[in-house]
């Protein structure tokens, strides 16, 4: 147990290859702070080698009735794993501040805003960086 618990640990420090707090923890917005997430850049091969390890590692956990694996990974990523839709709810969860600014963009027509001017405003560029 002790062994699961250590790698538990080494998987949530901030020094994680893996996984990292959601942007609800970073900013200390929303809820479920102390989250993790997939890192977007966790693809090298030894990356890859973590991610069998942590399956590995999930399926033991699984197996086992007196294991437990003490990973605070955010619902959406349990949600995924199960096949479950995911929703609005699902992203506000891990991401308060990119879910209010999508539904704020959502209903954009209520601050008057039209088709013409939403173009003039937004110059019809989106970007997104990558959480780490």
């Amino acid at each position: 147990r002790e062994a699961f618990t250590n790698l538990c640990a080494e998987l949530q420090a901030d020094s994680s290859e893996l996984l990292q707090r959601c942007p609800n923890g970073q900013h200390g917005l929303g809820s479920n702070r102390s989250s993790f997430l997939a890192r977007p850049s966790a693809s090298s091969p030894r990356a890859l080698d973590g991610w069998r390890m942590l399956g590995l590692l999930l399926g033991c956990a699984l197996l086992q009735r007196d294991t437990v694996l003490d990973v605070e990974l955010c619902g959406h990523v349990w949600k995924v794993l199960v096949g479950s839709p995911l929703d609005e709810a699902d992203l506000a969860g891990f991401d308060d501040a990119a879910a209010n600014s999508l539904r704020s963009l959502r209903h954009i027509d209520r601050e008057g805003v039209d088709a013409a001017l939403f173009g003039d405003l937004f110059f019809n560029c989106f970007e997104v960086e990558l959480s780490d």
